[in-house]
């Protein structure tokens, strides 16, 4: 297999060696300064979580297919890509013990100050409501936190003996075992010396690849990439749908959510409409070829179409994109076979857009109006 550090030398231009065959610089994937590292055929950024080998590299960072990624990292490619993730993909990482029993006690205390004005400030603005908010798991840290790496169970780094914890909305994945890791929705967004800004900061010793959860019904299931999205999915039906979030577009769903979602009657993907998330529901659809697109209009994300048309929007979006599929009548099963095989749901396909009501759109590929739940000719 292809040494990673040539690609990535290839993607982006200040690398340097931070130590023998151990080579860092800014993440290709979330931008990070200085926090992505690569040594031989593995690579991880330790601000966004992603990680993996030269293949996972070619299909995350350049958003190829995996077929195409094999080829061009030299490595034989397996017929099924669930092949390649049972072989290469480690699972998700713990945290320490020590780091989860303080990531706990630290939850806990935001949950507390989540009630301060500032903190139903955010709630409001994001129209999450404060009962949500707590249900969800969600906290509130009113002023960064400089708290001590010896009590994390983490080593000094860069001569620094504390962890920090910006301000903003504490954003915990956990499971009955604790917490397995945390993201912090900055309020305000941090900010570079070169005037970068950072609004998502996975605080140091967080575990890797869990996803959030919310929700166990498992009639109808819809992946975000973003937490406060899948919480404001999670209030919008009121709990009648189970919310996934993989925290960013470049990491997959984790192995035990996936085996939870091929459970579920109807999955639903919503990423952000941007080429990040073209990239993730490319790799969603993969991982779940019967997964239906849930896609917020003509807005980047859920968030984005709520500031846009309020809590219309948003029971627009559940009622068009979720409840239609649910309860619409099935399709004639007398059509024809091979006819099916080469057909999509109308909604999947990027030649539909919704026009006037939403329920119903405009297909360019057949170059007529269509419902939502129709099927069109599928073009790739």
């Amino acid at each position: 297999m292809r040494d990673v550090v040539s690609f990535y030398r290839e993607d982006v231009a200040q690398v340097r060696e931070h130590a023998h065959n151990d080579f860092c610089g800014p993440c290709p994937l979330c931008g990070g300064a200085d926090r992505f590292h690569c040594s031989g055929t593995r690579w991880g950024c330790r601000q966004c979580g992603a990680s993996g080998d030269s293949v996972g590299y070619l299909a995350k960072v350049r958003g190829l297919s995996w077929s195409e990624s094999y080829r061009l990292a030299g490595e034989h490619a397996h017929s099924e890509r669930g092949q390649y993730r049972k072989s290469d993909v480690q699972g998700p990482k713990e945290p320490s013990e020590q780091w989860a029993q303080q990531a706990a006690k630290l939850v806990k205390w935001a949950q507390g100050e989540l009630s301060l004005p500032a903190g139903l400030a955010i709630l409001e603005a994001r129209h999450i409501s404060y009962q949500t908010a707590v249900s969800a798991g969600v906290g509130f840290v009113p002023k960064a936190q400089y708290l001590r790496r010896e009590e994390w169970g983490l080593e000094p780094r860069d001569g620094r003996d504390y962890l920090f914890v910006p301000s903003g909305l504490l954003l915990p994945v956990r499971r009955r075992s604790g917490v397995k890791s945390l993201q912090v929705r900055c309020y305000p967004p941090l900010r570079s010396r070169d005037g970068r800004e950072t609004r998502h900061l996975k605080v140091e010793g967080s575990g890797t690849g869990f996803s959030y959860i919310l929700g166990t019904g498992t009639e109808g299931a819809c992946i975000f990439e973003s937490i406060l999205d899948a919480v404001l999915a999670y209030q919008a039906s009121e709990g009648l749908l189970t919310v996934i979030a993989t925290g960013s577009a470049s990491v997959d769903v984790d192995p035990q959510t996936a085996s939870f979602l091929q459970g579920c009657k109807y999955v639903f993907g919503c990423p952000d409409r941007d080429e990040a998330g073209r990239s993730a529901w490319q790799r969603w659809k993969e991982a779940f070829p019967e997964i239906l697109l849930a896609h917020s209009f003509f807005s980047k994300d859920l968030g984005e179409l709520v500031d846009k048309e309020g809590e219309q929007g948003l029971k627009r979006w559940l009622t068009e994109k979720i409840l239609a599929p649910i309860t619409a009548s099935p399709i004639d099963e007398s059509t024809d076979q091979e006819e099916m095989s080469e057909t999509c749901v109308c909604q999947s396909c990027k030649f539909w857009e919704p026009i006037e009501s939403g329920i119903r759109g405009l297909c360019s590929r057949k170059g007529q109006e269509t419902s939502a739940i129709a099927r069109c000719v599928q073009v790739a």
